[in-house]
Protein backbone atom coordinates (compact mmCIF):
# COMPACT_ATOMS: atom_id res chain seq x y z
CA UNK A 1 0.00 0.00 0.00
CA UNK A 2 1.33 3.51 -0.69
CA UNK A 3 1.26 6.13 1.62
CA UNK A 4 -0.82 8.39 -0.54
CA UNK A 5 -3.30 6.15 -1.64
CA UNK A 6 -4.73 2.50 -2.95
CA UNK A 7 -3.34 1.68 -6.28
CA UNK A 8 -5.14 -1.46 -8.62
CA UNK A 9 -2.61 -3.07 -10.85
CA UNK A 10 -3.62 -0.72 -13.26
CA UNK A 11 -2.03 2.09 -11.09
CA UNK A 12 -4.95 3.49 -10.19
CA UNK A 13 -5.57 5.61 -7.27
CA UNK A 14 -8.90 6.09 -5.64
CA UNK A 15 -10.02 9.51 -4.68
CA UNK A 16 -13.63 9.35 -3.04
CA UNK A 17 -14.58 6.80 -5.32
CA UNK A 18 -13.25 8.74 -8.36
CA UNK A 19 -10.00 6.59 -9.64
CA UNK A 20 -7.69 8.68 -11.45
CA UNK A 21 -4.64 7.55 -13.34
CA UNK A 22 -0.90 7.94 -11.63
CA UNK A 23 1.72 9.43 -12.82
CA UNK A 24 4.94 7.05 -13.15
CA UNK A 25 7.19 7.24 -10.12
CA UNK A 26 9.98 9.50 -10.33
CA UNK A 27 14.13 9.07 -10.79
CA UNK A 28 14.72 11.63 -8.55
CA UNK A 29 16.43 11.15 -5.09
CA UNK A 30 13.40 11.89 -3.21
CA UNK A 31 11.92 8.43 -2.25
CA UNK A 32 9.80 7.26 -5.58
CA UNK A 33 6.46 7.14 -3.24
CA UNK A 34 6.73 10.71 -2.37
CA UNK A 35 5.91 11.36 -6.90
CA UNK A 36 2.84 8.48 -6.29
CA UNK A 37 -0.26 9.89 -7.66
CA UNK A 38 0.61 13.00 -9.17
CA UNK A 39 -2.35 14.74 -10.55
CA UNK A 40 -1.17 16.23 -13.83
CA UNK A 41 -2.51 19.35 -15.69
CA UNK A 42 -3.79 19.01 -19.32
CA UNK A 43 -3.21 20.91 -20.83
CA UNK A 44 0.21 21.82 -19.74
CA UNK A 45 0.93 24.66 -18.08
CA UNK A 46 3.96 25.41 -20.77
CA UNK A 47 1.98 24.57 -23.57
CA UNK A 48 -0.89 26.78 -22.94
CA UNK A 49 1.93 29.87 -22.43
CA UNK A 50 3.45 28.91 -25.62
CA UNK A 51 -0.11 29.38 -27.29
CA UNK A 52 -0.47 32.74 -25.40
CA UNK A 53 3.09 34.35 -27.35
CA UNK A 54 3.08 32.60 -30.70
CA UNK A 55 -0.88 33.31 -31.04
CA UNK A 56 -1.67 36.90 -31.82
CA UNK A 57 -5.58 36.80 -30.89
CA UNK A 58 -4.76 35.06 -27.34
CA UNK A 59 -2.50 37.79 -26.40
CA UNK A 60 -4.44 40.33 -27.34
CA UNK A 61 -7.98 39.33 -25.49
CA UNK A 62 -6.03 37.88 -22.80
CA UNK A 63 -3.74 41.36 -21.92
CA UNK A 64 -6.83 43.52 -22.78
CA UNK A 65 -8.57 41.81 -20.50
CA UNK A 66 -5.66 42.30 -17.88
CA UNK A 67 -5.68 45.94 -18.55
CA UNK A 68 -9.06 46.48 -17.96
CA UNK A 69 -8.89 44.91 -14.28
CA UNK A 70 -5.71 46.62 -13.30
CA UNK A 71 -6.40 49.75 -14.31
CA UNK A 72 -9.69 50.16 -11.87
CA UNK A 73 -9.60 51.58 -8.69
CA UNK A 74 -10.00 50.04 -5.10
CA UNK A 75 -9.73 50.93 -1.78
CA UNK A 76 -10.72 49.24 1.79
CA UNK A 77 -13.15 49.84 4.27
CA UNK A 78 -12.84 48.77 7.96
CA UNK A 79 -10.63 49.63 11.11
CA UNK A 80 -8.22 52.67 10.28
CA UNK A 81 -5.29 49.87 11.96
CA UNK A 82 -6.62 47.18 9.37
CA UNK A 83 -6.62 49.40 6.56
CA UNK A 84 -3.09 51.53 7.47
CA UNK A 85 -1.74 47.11 7.38
CA UNK A 86 -3.29 46.47 4.20
CA UNK A 87 -2.05 49.91 2.45
CA UNK A 88 1.73 48.99 3.90
CA UNK A 89 1.13 45.64 2.80
CA UNK A 90 0.14 46.37 -0.43
CA UNK A 91 2.76 49.48 -0.81
CA UNK A 92 5.57 46.78 -0.06
CA UNK A 93 4.55 43.92 -2.70
CA UNK A 94 2.89 45.57 -4.62
CA UNK A 95 -0.96 44.99 -4.91
CA UNK A 96 -1.28 45.69 -8.70
CA UNK A 97 1.69 43.69 -10.15
CA UNK A 98 0.01 40.65 -7.38
CA UNK A 99 -3.29 41.04 -9.49
CA UNK A 100 -1.59 41.11 -13.17
CA UNK A 101 -0.33 37.88 -12.50
CA UNK A 102 -3.15 35.94 -11.29
CA UNK A 103 -5.80 37.23 -14.00
CA UNK A 104 -3.13 36.47 -16.77
CA UNK A 105 -2.95 33.01 -14.79
CA UNK A 106 -6.20 32.80 -14.35
CA UNK A 107 -6.74 33.14 -18.19
CA UNK A 108 -4.40 31.17 -19.49
CA UNK A 109 -4.01 28.09 -17.53
CA UNK A 110 -7.12 28.74 -15.25
CA UNK A 111 -4.47 28.02 -12.24
CA UNK A 112 -2.34 30.23 -9.74
CA UNK A 113 0.27 29.71 -7.39
CA UNK A 114 1.78 32.40 -5.08
CA UNK A 115 4.49 32.16 -2.59
CA UNK A 116 3.23 33.20 1.18
CA UNK A 117 6.98 34.70 1.52
CA UNK A 118 7.79 37.08 -1.27
CA UNK A 119 4.30 36.65 -2.81
CA UNK A 120 5.69 36.00 -6.18
CA UNK A 121 3.91 33.48 -8.64
CA UNK A 122 5.60 30.22 -8.93
CA UNK A 123 6.46 29.57 -12.28
CA UNK A 124 3.75 27.57 -13.90
CA UNK A 125 5.46 25.94 -16.49
CA UNK A 126 8.00 24.27 -14.40
CA UNK A 127 5.27 22.87 -12.11
CA UNK A 128 4.27 18.77 -13.54
CA UNK A 129 1.54 18.26 -11.07
CA UNK A 130 0.06 18.22 -7.19
CA UNK A 131 -0.39 15.44 -5.25
CA UNK A 132 -3.82 15.48 -3.17
CA UNK A 133 -4.92 13.47 0.40
CA UNK A 134 -6.52 10.39 -0.39
CA UNK A 135 -8.52 11.04 1.95
CA UNK A 136 -10.07 14.98 2.26
CA UNK A 137 -8.46 15.50 -1.75
CA UNK A 138 -7.06 18.68 -0.20
CA UNK A 139 -3.59 19.50 -1.87
CA UNK A 140 -0.39 18.76 -0.04
CA UNK A 141 2.17 19.10 -2.62
CA UNK A 142 3.05 20.55 -5.49
CA UNK A 143 5.68 19.04 -8.06
CA UNK A 144 8.13 21.22 -9.73
CA UNK A 145 10.39 20.07 -12.16
CA UNK A 146 13.55 21.64 -12.24
CA UNK A 147 16.21 20.83 -14.33
CA UNK A 148 14.67 17.66 -14.90
CA UNK A 149 14.96 17.03 -11.54
CA UNK A 150 11.34 16.54 -9.59
CA UNK A 151 10.93 18.40 -6.13
CA UNK A 152 8.16 18.70 -3.83
CA UNK A 153 6.91 22.12 -2.88
CA UNK A 154 4.59 22.02 0.69
CA UNK A 155 1.41 23.15 -0.38
CA UNK A 156 1.51 25.49 3.70
CA UNK A 157 3.91 27.53 1.73
CA UNK A 158 1.38 28.55 -1.10
CA UNK A 159 -1.96 29.92 -1.88
CA UNK A 160 -3.82 28.22 -4.54
CA UNK A 161 -6.99 28.95 -6.61
CA UNK A 162 -8.63 28.13 -9.66
CA UNK A 163 -9.68 30.08 -12.49
CA UNK A 164 -12.94 27.84 -13.35
CA UNK A 165 -13.88 25.53 -10.79
CA UNK A 166 -15.07 21.84 -12.25
CA UNK A 167 -16.75 19.45 -10.07
CA UNK A 168 -13.81 19.63 -7.06
CA UNK A 169 -11.23 18.54 -9.93
CA UNK A 170 -7.61 19.25 -8.48
CA UNK A 171 -6.80 21.43 -11.54
CA UNK A 172 -8.70 24.43 -12.89
CA UNK A 173 -9.93 25.02 -16.00
CA UNK A 174 -8.95 27.83 -17.91
CA UNK A 175 -10.57 30.67 -20.35
CA UNK A 176 -9.55 28.65 -23.25
CA UNK A 177 -10.09 25.24 -21.66
CA UNK A 178 -11.88 24.24 -24.99
CA UNK A 179 -9.44 25.42 -27.39
CA UNK A 180 -6.36 24.07 -25.93
CA UNK A 181 -7.49 20.60 -25.25
CA UNK A 182 -7.37 17.67 -27.53
CA UNK A 183 -10.05 15.05 -27.32
CA UNK A 184 -10.78 11.42 -28.85
CA UNK A 185 -12.18 11.93 -32.15
CA UNK A 186 -15.09 9.08 -33.27
CA UNK A 187 -12.72 7.06 -34.97
CA UNK A 188 -10.85 6.96 -32.00
CA UNK A 189 -8.09 8.79 -32.75
CA UNK A 190 -6.47 11.81 -30.67
CA UNK A 191 -7.45 15.09 -32.63
CA UNK A 192 -5.20 18.06 -32.21
CA UNK A 193 -6.51 21.22 -30.13
CA UNK A 194 -8.33 23.63 -32.25
CA UNK A 195 -6.03 26.40 -31.29
CA UNK A 196 -3.25 24.21 -32.77
CA UNK A 197 -5.45 23.31 -35.70
CA UNK A 198 -5.73 27.43 -36.32
CA UNK A 199 -1.74 28.23 -35.84
CA UNK A 200 -1.11 25.60 -38.32
CA UNK A 201 -3.51 27.10 -40.23
CA UNK A 202 -1.26 30.63 -39.98
CA UNK A 203 1.28 29.11 -40.93
CA UNK A 204 -0.02 27.22 -44.12
CA UNK A 205 -1.09 30.23 -45.34
CA UNK A 206 2.15 32.23 -45.07
CA UNK A 207 3.60 28.80 -46.91
CA UNK A 208 0.77 29.09 -50.02
CA UNK A 209 1.30 32.90 -50.32
CA UNK A 210 5.01 32.33 -50.44
CA UNK A 211 4.96 29.27 -52.43
CA UNK A 212 2.52 30.75 -55.12
CA UNK A 213 2.36 34.52 -55.70
CA UNK A 214 6.39 34.30 -56.53
CA UNK A 215 7.10 30.42 -57.18
CA UNK A 216 10.21 29.59 -59.12
CA UNK A 217 9.97 28.75 -62.50
CA UNK A 218 11.82 26.08 -64.18
CA UNK A 219 11.80 24.92 -67.29
CA UNK A 220 12.80 21.29 -68.36
CA UNK A 221 14.47 19.93 -71.29
CA UNK A 222 14.63 16.50 -72.57
CA UNK A 223 17.70 14.44 -73.38
CA UNK A 224 19.95 16.07 -71.22
CA UNK A 225 22.53 13.24 -69.66
CA UNK A 226 22.01 12.44 -65.83
CA UNK A 227 25.78 13.77 -65.17
CA UNK A 228 24.83 17.20 -66.74
CA UNK A 229 22.10 17.53 -64.72
CA UNK A 230 23.44 16.55 -61.90
CA UNK A 231 26.83 18.65 -62.17
CA UNK A 232 25.59 21.68 -64.12
CA UNK A 233 21.49 21.83 -64.05
CA UNK A 234 20.86 20.87 -60.22
CA UNK A 235 23.35 23.40 -58.69
CA UNK A 236 21.87 25.70 -60.75
CA UNK A 237 18.30 25.43 -59.98
CA UNK A 238 19.50 25.13 -56.58
CA UNK A 239 20.79 28.67 -56.31
CA UNK A 240 17.58 29.90 -57.76
CA UNK A 241 14.82 32.17 -55.62
CA UNK A 242 11.65 32.76 -55.45
CA UNK A 243 10.81 34.16 -58.83
CA UNK A 244 13.78 33.53 -60.75
CA UNK A 245 13.58 32.43 -64.11
CA UNK A 246 16.31 30.07 -65.70
CA UNK A 247 16.25 29.14 -70.06
CA UNK A 248 18.28 25.90 -69.90
CA UNK A 249 18.69 25.25 -73.56
CA UNK A 250 15.74 25.46 -76.78
CA UNK A 251 12.83 23.39 -77.25
CA UNK A 252 12.19 24.17 -73.58
CA UNK A 253 8.77 23.41 -71.69
CA UNK A 254 6.95 25.40 -68.66
CA UNK A 255 5.36 23.61 -65.56
CA UNK A 256 3.19 25.19 -63.85
CA UNK A 257 1.60 24.80 -60.71
CA UNK A 258 -2.03 25.50 -59.55
CA UNK A 259 -4.17 25.38 -56.27
CA UNK A 260 -7.20 22.98 -56.60
CA UNK A 261 -10.24 25.40 -56.00
CA UNK A 262 -11.97 21.80 -54.54
CA UNK A 263 -9.92 22.57 -52.13
CA UNK A 264 -12.56 24.92 -50.52
CA UNK A 265 -9.56 26.35 -48.06
CA UNK A 266 -10.93 29.39 -47.67
CA UNK A 267 -14.43 27.97 -46.15
CA UNK A 268 -12.29 26.14 -44.13
CA UNK A 269 -10.47 28.80 -42.76
CA UNK A 270 -13.73 30.94 -41.74
CA UNK A 271 -15.16 28.10 -40.42
CA UNK A 272 -12.15 27.49 -38.34
CA UNK A 273 -11.86 31.33 -37.26
CA UNK A 274 -15.63 31.47 -35.99
CA UNK A 275 -15.13 28.08 -33.66
CA UNK A 276 -11.82 30.20 -32.20
CA UNK A 277 -13.62 33.31 -31.89
CA UNK A 278 -16.45 32.11 -29.68
CA UNK A 279 -13.51 30.32 -27.80
CA UNK A 280 -12.23 33.77 -27.46
CA UNK A 281 -15.65 36.07 -27.04
CA UNK A 282 -13.80 39.28 -27.84
CA UNK A 283 -14.73 42.41 -29.28
CA UNK A 284 -11.01 43.48 -29.77
CA UNK A 285 -9.69 40.28 -31.96
CA UNK A 286 -12.86 40.33 -33.78
CA UNK A 287 -12.70 44.02 -34.89
CA UNK A 288 -9.02 42.59 -36.21
CA UNK A 289 -10.09 40.17 -38.62
CA UNK A 290 -13.71 40.79 -39.51
CA UNK A 291 -14.32 44.27 -41.53
CA UNK A 292 -17.83 43.52 -40.62
CA UNK A 293 -17.66 43.24 -37.09
CA UNK A 294 -18.05 47.37 -36.00
CA UNK A 295 -22.22 45.95 -36.50
CA UNK A 296 -22.16 43.71 -33.41
CA UNK A 297 -19.22 45.49 -31.54
CA UNK A 298 -21.28 47.01 -28.98
CA UNK A 299 -22.97 43.20 -27.90
CA UNK A 300 -19.10 41.79 -27.99
CA UNK A 301 -18.25 44.82 -25.97
CA UNK A 302 -20.58 44.54 -23.48
CA UNK A 303 -20.10 40.36 -23.16
CA UNK A 304 -16.35 41.56 -22.56
CA UNK A 305 -17.47 43.58 -20.07
CA UNK A 306 -19.53 41.39 -18.06
CA UNK A 307 -16.69 38.70 -18.32
CA UNK A 308 -14.45 41.70 -16.74
CA UNK A 309 -16.94 42.11 -13.92
CA UNK A 310 -17.04 38.55 -13.44
CA UNK A 311 -12.88 38.22 -12.67
CA UNK A 312 -13.53 41.23 -10.09
CA UNK A 313 -15.71 39.75 -8.21
CA UNK A 314 -13.43 36.63 -8.33
CA UNK A 315 -10.66 39.06 -7.21
CA UNK A 316 -12.80 40.49 -4.36
CA UNK A 317 -13.51 37.25 -3.12
CA UNK A 318 -10.39 36.14 -2.99
CA UNK A 319 -9.00 39.43 -1.31
CA UNK A 320 -11.78 39.31 1.54
CA UNK A 321 -11.63 35.30 2.08
CA UNK A 322 -8.01 35.26 1.82
CA UNK A 323 -5.87 37.58 1.78
CA UNK A 324 -6.94 39.92 3.80
CA UNK A 325 -7.79 37.35 6.84
CA UNK A 326 -4.01 36.47 6.37
CA UNK A 327 -2.59 40.18 6.58
CA UNK A 328 -4.90 41.82 9.34
CA UNK A 329 -5.93 38.59 11.21
CA UNK A 330 -9.44 39.74 11.05
CA UNK A 331 -12.52 40.15 8.57
CA UNK A 332 -13.04 43.61 9.80
CA UNK A 333 -11.47 44.84 6.94
CA UNK A 334 -13.15 44.87 3.34
CA UNK A 335 -11.25 45.04 -0.16
CA UNK A 336 -13.66 46.61 -2.54
CA UNK A 337 -13.55 48.57 -6.30
CA UNK A 338 -13.31 52.25 -6.35
CA UNK A 339 -15.44 54.75 -7.71
CA UNK A 340 -13.90 54.72 -11.01
CA UNK A 341 -15.83 51.52 -12.52
CA UNK A 342 -18.85 53.57 -12.32
CA UNK A 343 -16.96 56.60 -13.38
CA UNK A 344 -18.56 59.34 -10.91
CA UNK A 345 -18.02 58.95 -6.83
CA UNK A 346 -21.46 57.95 -4.91
CA UNK A 347 -21.40 59.42 -1.72
CA UNK A 348 -23.21 57.96 1.12
CA UNK A 349 -26.17 59.86 2.11
CA UNK A 350 -25.39 61.75 4.59
CA UNK A 351 -22.93 63.58 2.79
CA UNK A 352 -24.92 63.28 -0.08
CA UNK A 353 -27.51 65.71 1.24
CA UNK A 354 -24.95 67.90 2.96
CA UNK A 355 -23.70 68.85 -0.91
CA UNK A 356 -26.60 69.49 -1.86
CA UNK A 357 -27.14 71.53 0.95
CA UNK A 358 -24.16 73.40 0.37
CA UNK A 359 -22.70 72.58 3.75
CA UNK A 360 -20.07 70.84 1.95
CA UNK A 361 -18.43 70.88 -1.53
CA UNK A 362 -17.57 67.33 -3.20
CA UNK A 363 -14.09 67.97 -2.52
CA UNK A 364 -14.38 68.19 0.98
CA UNK A 365 -16.32 65.16 1.03
CA UNK A 366 -14.00 63.40 -0.21
CA UNK A 367 -11.67 64.13 2.13
CA UNK A 368 -14.11 63.41 4.99
CA UNK A 369 -14.58 60.22 3.50
CA UNK A 370 -10.46 59.78 2.82
CA UNK A 371 -9.25 60.96 6.42
CA UNK A 372 -12.25 59.36 8.48
CA UNK A 373 -13.03 56.39 6.70
CA UNK A 374 -9.98 55.05 4.76
CA UNK A 375 -11.89 55.27 1.29
CA UNK A 376 -8.90 55.63 -1.16
CA UNK A 377 -10.29 58.09 -3.65
CA UNK A 378 -8.58 59.93 -6.72
CA UNK A 379 -8.47 63.47 -6.00
CA UNK A 380 -7.02 67.46 -5.72
CA UNK A 381 -5.16 68.11 -2.94
CA UNK A 382 -7.34 69.67 0.14
CA UNK A 383 -7.09 73.93 -0.78
CA UNK A 384 -5.98 75.63 1.88
CA UNK A 385 -8.69 78.67 1.41
CA UNK A 386 -11.55 76.15 1.86
CA UNK A 387 -10.86 74.33 5.26
CA UNK A 388 -13.20 71.83 6.39
CA UNK A 389 -16.32 73.02 8.49
CA UNK A 390 -15.05 71.87 11.98
CA UNK A 391 -18.96 71.38 12.74
CA UNK A 392 -18.28 68.07 11.43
Amino acid sequence: MSRMGIFSSKNEVDFGGVKIEAAPRSSSGVSSDAFDNIVRPSPEFAKCYEYYKTIGKIQNTTDTVVAQVISRDWFYEGKKKDIKLMEEWEEQFNLSRILENLVRNWIITGNHIIGLSDWQPVQLSSIDGLIRNPETAEVESFVQNLGGEQVLLDAKDFMFNHFIESDRQAWGLSMYHSLFTPFTDLDGKTADPIIEVYRQMEADMGKIIHKYASPRVIYTVDGVQKDVIRDDIAPLLSSMKAGDRTILNQNIELQSETVDPRARFEGFVEQLNQEVESGLQSSSSRLITRPSAMADAATAISQDDDRVLGIMEKIRRWMNGTIVPHITGTKEVEFKWGASDKMELEFPTGLRDAIQLGIVSPEQAKEILSTSQGWKIPHEPKSVDTPLDPRL
